[in-house]
């Protein structure tokens, strides 16, 4: 066989013909690859061309790749080249063995060729991570948890681009990795046997090498109770499947933005305390309890269409101002009592209280008389801005509403009044 110098030898094993084809197209412009279809074929190769390293699945017939590793490591000619498991084996046990055997690392499949590649550099210098700074910072890593192989694939391949993905099929296996490294954040599906999401999340939570870890629920469980009960368990945030790409990667890089800022819905930063406030008052944003909740853009339905839409714009606020949200009277009241908001946002009908309503109650404290209000009213009927107009709002925004339109109408406003 020909050798091009200066470049690194990789035997890569699979009984899948695709498989081979497919990695050596992948990473053929950073090594010199050579398939083999067998293990056989693998020794066979190992004598003409003495790899820097071998890549190996673990599901082959005849001689699988456990076996494989036991006969390298056991042979003084090739104990010391390095192995890297690349297979679609993602349970504990498979984990655990693959490193008890001697590999020097363990990638699942799908994979990312930038993940791959990184991997593989990492094995032959162990420094590089300790080494990078500033642009070349390693993109964050991500646990997903979920015991469906096809969902744990389908989200590798959807992130894989953006963050490097490392999927668990259970909570164990998650507990596993999380001895290996500490990953930026988690996403966690809920219904999973044995240990569910609930649990998992309280484990986490209790824990304080693993507590400031930000969660994120990636469920089909939409129902209010699910969702309360996972912001009240400590959720950074909940994404309900189906999603967009769009949508999570929003989520994931809001709260890796948090995360490395200091800043999270509970804290208690001097610098997030001094934003300028909003009160946020509609039944729909309350409904859920928390700011961080939207649903993705592929749903199904007329009222998952509108509470997608209204968590979108709330949440495009969030980055820049503390925002709350209510939508009963009463609450209200109690509300204004303690706080001062710098700014309102009314919708013109609720179940519980009207905007009309809630405009007077904001007009009777002497302290928020002159506070702006934004009205939120459907486009073409002019009797409703109308009328809110007249009673004390500032101003009104047409619904549906542009979030574009609504950051400049509370930018304008927030502005004039300081």
């Amino acid at each position: 066989m020909a050798i091009k110098a200066n470049r690194r030898r990789i035997i890569y094993v699979d009984d899948i013909n695709y498989s081979l084809v497919s990695l050596k197209s992948r990473l053929q412009s950073h090594y010199e690859i050579y398939p083999a279809s067998s293990v056989d074929n693998m020794f066979d190769i190992i004598m003409d061309i003495r790899p820097d390293l071998i890549l190996l699945d673990i599901n082959m017939s005849h001689v699988d790749g456990y076996e494989a590793i036991i006969r390298l490591k056991t042979d003084d000619r090739y104990a010391k080249i390095p192995v890297i498991f690349l297979t679609g084996k993602t349970d504990r046990e498979s984990v655990r063995k693959g490193y008890n055997l001697g590999a020097a690392d363990y990638v699942f499949k799908p994979f990312c060729n930038a993940d791959l590649v990184e991997r593989i550099e990492c094995v032959f210098d162990p420094s590089r991570r300790k080494e990078k700074s500033g642009a070349e910072i390693e993109r964050k890593k991500i646990i997903y948890v979920d015991d469906i192989n096809v969902n744990l694939a389908s989200v590798q391949v959807r992130l894989r681009d953006h963050y490097q993905i490392f999927p668990a099929q259970s909570v164990n296996i998650l507990f596993e990795i999380l001895k290996q490294f500490t990953p930026d954040l988690i996403l966690l599906d809920v219904n999973m046997p044995n240990i569910n999401g609930w649990q998992a999340i309280k484990l986490l939570k209790s824990d304080s090498r693993y507590s400031a870890i930000p969660v994120i629920f990636l469920t089909g469980q939409n129902d209010k109770d699910s969702i309360m009960k996972g912001f009240n368990l400590g959720a950074a945030d909940y994404v309900t499947k189906p999603f967009s790409d769009m949508t999570i990667r929003d989520r994931i890089n809001h709260h890796l933005k948090s995360k490395n800022s200091g800043y999270s819905s509970d804290t208690s930063d001097k610098a997030a305390d001094e934003r300028l406030s909003i009160l946020a008052v509609d039944e729909v944003f309350n409904m859920m309890s928390a700011i961080g909740y939207a649903l993705g853009d592929d749903y199904n339905g007329s009222l998952r269409g509108m509470l997608q839409k209204k968590f979108v714009l709330l949440y495009s606020l969030r980055d820049l101002y503390n925002v709350s949200t209510l939508s009963k009277l009463e609450e209200i009241r109690g509300f204004l009592k303690e706080n001062k908001p710098d700014l309102f946002i009314l919708d013109y009908k609720m179940m519980a209280a009207d905007g009309f309503n809630i405009i007077h109650v904001i007009r009777d404290f002497p302290e928020h008389e002159k506070t702006p209000i934004l009205f939120c009213a459907p486009e073409g009927i002019l009797k409703y801005p109308r009328d809110a107009i007249f009673l004390g709002a500032n101003d009104y925004v047409e619904k549906p509403i542009d979030s574009r339109v609504l950051r400049e109408m509370v930018a304008k406003y927030i502005k004039s009044k300081h």
